[in-house]
């Protein structure tokens, strides 16, 4: 492919490259963030835009940009929108510079430097751009020139055509509304980490969070809840578990997180406690609304009144477990339970005034 359009049909409007070193080194031994326009005589380009061609296939996590509730604003989603509503090449570079600063001010020594890329194309009414960032060896900074140091980044791209690089996709019909949501990977992450992208490049880098569906929010949060339950030490902190479980019932129709679920029902130690359990920093921040059948499935209580006026509260999840039914001859339903005692507690009764 010797032309700026994809297997896809998408026409490159703007394709922009930078050395990105960590803002320590930067400030140590004065590197600066070098970039420049890249064109499609340029050998490294079809490599760039094969990664653009299948980004949407590779990015998996759904992220959305960060705003705070009354201005809906995010600055990396400016610049986006800047790039690919620019008519010059001149003004879109002013702002894909200036993401690239952002870049640097974010990472630190052990991320090391970076070749930062911004592709944009175009197909039809709908826009894609493409964030790169690939890990660049230190042996490039031996080079003295801008032209050198650039040339001598993109070689070693090409070159090595590397595997392992963070992005970001976002696909919209440019609007003063669109580019909110994107998708994101990052395949310099290693499996026994337990996350699925490093915090610097979503969360400080994008001032974005991943976006998951009610279904998802919901059984992430019921699946870890369930064995913390499980693990608790004692009643009071089952009670705490529970008391949370049982708040959530109301906000249904309400975005939740499950840190900030966390953090308005349990307590600073349980909070912390259950934060180091569920080992997802994405998905414990990550903003949701639950779902109700799924919430009333994995979490839900189930309520049993007795003909002596006793009532038993037991979650669904574990019904069947510890409560049995039997129909007896005359067609009435007699229950028991089981399990072993392992706390009990008097419930205090209010003081009548006389």
């Amino acid at each position: 492919m010797n032309d700026s359009t994809s297997e896809q049909g998408f026409q490159v409007k703007f394709a922009f490259v930078a050395l990105v070193p960590p803002l320590k080194l930067k400030d140590k031994n004065g590197l600066q963030v070098e970039s420049k326009i890249l064109d499609a005589k340029n050998k490294a380009f079809n490599y760039f835009l094969n990664i653009f061609e299948k980004a949407l296939g590779d990015c998996k996590t759904q992220i959305e940009f960060k705003s705070p509730q009354l201005d809906q604003s995010n600055v990396v989603r400016s610049h986006i929108l800047e790039i690919v509503s620019s008519k010059t090449q001149k003004r879109k570079e002013k702002s894909a510079r200036a993401l690239a600063e952002r870049l640097a001010s974010v990472t630190d020594e052990r991320s090391g430097n970076g070749l930062f890329v911004i592709v944009e194309g175009q197909k039809l009414q709908t826009t894609r751009i493409l964030l790169n960032r690939f890990r660049s060896d230190e042996v490039v900074l031996t080079r003295h020139s801008k032209q050198e140091l650039i040339i001598g980044v993109l070689d070693e791209a090409f070159t090595k055509r590397s595997h392992y690089y963070k992005s970001a996709v976002f696909e919209d019909i440019p609007s003063n509304s669109s580019f909110w949501r994107g998708f994101a990977i990052d395949k310099q992450i290693v499996a026994s980490t337990n996350k699925e992208i490093s915090s610097y490049w979503i969360s400080d880098f994008l001032d974005a969070q991943s976006a998951i569906t009610s279904v998802q929010g919901t059984m992430n949060f019921a699946k870890a809840m369930k064995t913390f339950l499980q693990d608790a030490d004692s009643l009071a902190e089952k009670e705490q578990i529970i008391s949370a479980l049982l708040g959530l019932k109301n906000k249904t129709d309400k975005p939740i997180s499950i840190e900030s679920i966390c953090r308005d029902y349990l307590s600073d130690d349980l909070y912390q406690r259950f934060k180091v359990h569920f080992r997802d920093d994405y998905f414990f921040s990550s903003v949701f609304t639950l779902d109700p059948e799924t919430y009333q499935t994995e979490l839900g209580s189930t309520i049993v009144g007795l003909e002596n006026g006793l009532i038993i509260t037991a979650p669904t999840f574990d019904y069947k477990k510890y409560v049995k039914e039997e129909i007896l001859p005359d067609g009435a339903t007699q229950v028991s339970l089981s399990g072993k005692l392992q706390d009990k507690k008097l419930a205090k009764g209010k003081r009548v005034e006389q």
